[in-house]
């Protein structure tokens, strides 16, 4: 368990955003390296997402744009209650960020200008605010599994840890989860058909 001394407030966030990036430009780079073949079969899941999106109802669209954060942030809240979780809480971020990375990837190569405009206007977006999310919920995890380990080894008492303060802010993230969710629905149930007709899937 590394010290979270070293680690407290802007330098612990900057640190979760970095295994973002880091997972973005792993995603990114694992694209490019899949060579052709996965190119044309990444391109092929592309047309079944906005196909799938399209063919959702306006319920559906909100639980599948829903379910992805909000399993992260779940993940992330239940590694808080271990005090040794702490190098796979700051892995929910990368992992976040490699799904983004090779989405984006995907659809540059694939799609080449137009998929670089679908991507700023409707993936970008919502994945820098899920990103924020997930990355605000890997940061409590960490703390908690901190707050969890000196309660445990250095023999304190548990009201140390305030188990109620940690489960408010996960219940807020969990809404800020939803609401993102729902918004990136409204924008995925109305214009999907715009967008799958400008990158003429």
């Amino acid at each position: 368990m590394f010290r979270i001394e070293n680690f407290r407030g802007k330098k612990l966030t900057f640190l979760l955003m970095a295994c973002f990036c880091a997972g973005e430009l792993a995603g990114a780079m694992a694209y490019c390296a899949s060579g052709a073949s996965g190119s044309s079969v990444l391109g092929q899941i592309a047309e079944i997402f906005f196909r799938n999106k399209l063919g959702c109802t306006f319920i559906q669209t909100v639980v599948n744009s829903f379910s992805g954060v909000f399993l992260l942030v779940l993940i992330c809240m239940l590694l808080g209650f271990g005090a040794i979780f702490q190098p796979f809480e700051a892995a929910v971020p990368f992992f976040h960020g490699l799904g983004i990375g090779v989405m984006l990837a995907e659809m540059n190569a694939v799609y080449g200008v137009n998929g670089f405009i679908v991507s700023v206007l409707m993936i970008i977006p919502y994945a820098v605010a899920s990103a924020i999310t997930v990355i605000a919920a890997a940061r409590e995890a960490v703390f908690m599994s901190f707050s969890v380990g000196k309660s445990i080894f250095r023999m304190e008492q548990r009201s140390e840890v305030d188990f109620k303060l940690y489960f408010t802010k996960f219940l807020v993230l969990f809404g800020i989860a939803a609401f993102l969710s729902l918004a990136d629905s409204v924008i995925t149930y109305f214009f999907a058909g715009l967008w799958t007709r400008f990158l003429g899937i």
